[in-house]
């Protein structure tokens, strides 16, 4: 999912909410309002300032009824009418449960004109409100071509054709045509997404062979692409998938993790949060190590080492263990390594650390850094080992699963004693946790890390 459409989905949450307050202050004003007054006279005791507080409250509530009724989900699009429709429901639900409430309270509130008219004006309000959410992103959208997705067809036949067809015609989509592949073919589309990034592959053949379809998954799912396809083309592929329609096609879109829509808006909160904590706890000992690199050797407190996080190269932040430029020397050591399964480099007794150092990942200090790389967005609380360029360059195609979310400081396979197991074991529980993310999960994983780095520090 495009960060465009996380973006409108998040920001329906305000929106609502200010639309629903505005409802009952309109209300208000208008009931103690002079031609009101002169025809009924106020009876109640309220100030406005005083109203402020039950009417946020109740507006906070009728959020909640619109999220329960799937108004803020991010999968699928629905039309206006089903959205007004269904909005309206949970809105009118929500007053008359506050009315009954009001009723069995016997509170000293008893303005049923503002009710009533509060109930009209915020289904005013938000229908408005929500009307102008879709009328900015279409002129964005349409004009500015802010969050269109740019699209590659697979295949022959009739479904291709008429997508082709549907995008081309009609910008409202939120599509743009970029190519149309009707032999499949890994290496051109590569070359199309190195010089037009390619947001969606659709596949549109029935005679398409399996491993190439599975081939075509693999790389969309190492690069972030949405891969899509058209119910003719393919019976099934076992992973999470969620239909949807391109103009009037039906497309069944694959997705490598739950993560996505709200789920990653709330693991990116919890990124932050988690990370300023852990710099703030841990700031003692970024003093103590700090000044113990600098007394024993020269050259800086922190290094910055290339790693791959969902198919991109990034600094990954960690105190200096190693002898300064020990990268130069790594080649002297190849022979030595032990992780001889897989692409990783690993060996006990590096000569190259030095004795800070030692004292560093014994206890697991040198990561703290890391805390660094969450803030900046490079990587997560909880995700897949980040590895170094030249061992992601020969990974298995299959292996780059794991760039389908972001590296994180610890995962499932670390508190699964990753460092003991073979390499692709390692990376199955990785894949483990792409495909069963959910936050109950992450706070399992960090419960656990917790408790190794304070009590078990051998187990990871």
């Amino acid at each position: 999912m495009k960060r465009t459409d996380i973006f409108f989905n998040v920001a329906l949450v305000p929106l609502d909410f200010a639309m629903l307050l505005a409802g009952a202050l309109f209300a208000y004003v208008l009931r103690v309002s002079g031609p009101v007054t002169e025809l009924r006279p106020v009876l109640f005791d309220m100030p406005l300032a005083e109203f402020l507080v039950p009417a946020a409250f109740v507006s906070a509530w009728g959020v909640m009824l619109l999220a329960l009724s799937g108004l803020y989900a991010m999968r699928g699009q629905r039309s206006f009418f089903q959205e007004v429709v269904t909005g309206m429901i949970a809105i009118s639900a929500g007053m008359a449960l506050v009315i009954v409430f009001l009723f069995f309270n016997l509170t000293d509130f008893d303005s049923r004109f503002i009710l009533l008219a509060a109930w009209g004006f915020a289904l005013v309000m938000w229908v408005t409100g929500r009307l102008a959410m879709r009328i900015v992103r279409r002129i964005l959208l349409v004009r500015k071509g802010l969050g269109v997705d740019q699209v590659v067809i697979i295949g022959t036949g009739d479904s291709a054709e008429q997508l082709k067809r549907n995008i081309l015609n009609d910008k409202r989509l939120g599509k743009r045509f970029l190519a149309h592949i009707e032999i499949p073919n890994i290496d051109l589309l590569r070359s199309l997404h190195a010089h037009r990034v390619v947001h969606q592959v659709v596949v549109a053949s029935r005679t398409m062979p399996r491993p190439m379809i599975m081939e075509l998954v693999s790389f969309c799912e190492e690069h972030r692409i949405q891969f899509s396809y058209t119910p003719d083309a393919l019976g099934s592929l076992v992973t999470t998938m969620h239909v949807s329609t391109l103009g009037d096609t039906p497309l069944v879109s694959l997705a490598p993790t739950p993560l996505d829509g709200w789920g990653r808006v709330v693991k990116r909160i919890i990124d932050i949060i988690g990370a300023l904590a852990g710099l703030v706890v841990f700031s003692p000992i970024f003093l103590v190590a700090a000044f113990a690199i600098k007394w024993e050797t020269s050259g800086p407190v922190l290094e910055r080492l290339r790693r791959m996080s969902q198919g991109k190269e990034f600094d990954l932040y960690k105190f200096r263990s190693m002898i300064q430029n020990a990268r130069k020397y790594k080649w002297l050591l190849v022979h030595l390594n032990e992780r001889t399964d897989g692409p990783l480099f690993k060996i006990a007794n590096d000569p190259r650390v030095t004795r800070v150092g030692r004292w560093l990942r014994a206890h697991r200090y040198d990561e703290l850094p890391q805390f660094l790389n969450v803030l900046r967005g490079e990587m997560s609380l909880v995700g897949p080992r980040p590895h170094e360029p030249e061992e992601v360059a020969r990974y298995e195609q299959y292996h780059k699963k794991v760039f389908a979310v972001k590296a994180g400081i610890t995962g499932f396979s670390q508190v699964s004693g990753a460092s003991d197991l073979p390499f692709e074991e390692e990376i199955a529980l990785d894949h483990y946790y792409i495909g069963h993310w959910s936050l109950m999960l992450d706070l399992q994983i960090l419960l656990k890390t917790a408790w190794m780095f304070f009590f078990d520090r051998k187990g990871i």
